[in-house]
């Protein structure tokens, strides 16, 4: 459940929205895929910041805020 209003209501500077793809982490979780997550981040009162499966090359390709990750920088 998505719910950044609620995230604004408590003055939170931006949202963290995942899992954008795959991730090592989560083997066969359920993903939003970039399309969904796009949908999803436009709907955000509040900056939203792409997670989950993230790398230089899928950041690139999202329209986003910014992006945050673990495992791209092992």
């Amino acid at each position: 459940l998505f719910r950044s209003g609620d995230a604004a209501r408590a003055r939170a500077d931006a949202v963290l929205l995942s899992p954008v793809f795959p991730t090592r982490s989560h083997p066969g979780g359920k993903v939003l895929g970039p399309v969904r997550f796009l949908l999803l981040a436009r709907q955000s009162p509040l900056p939203v910041i792409a997670l989950g499966g993230m790398d230089r090359k899928r950041a690139r390709r999202l329209p986003v805020h910014g992006w945050a990750a673990i495992d791209a920088f092992r």
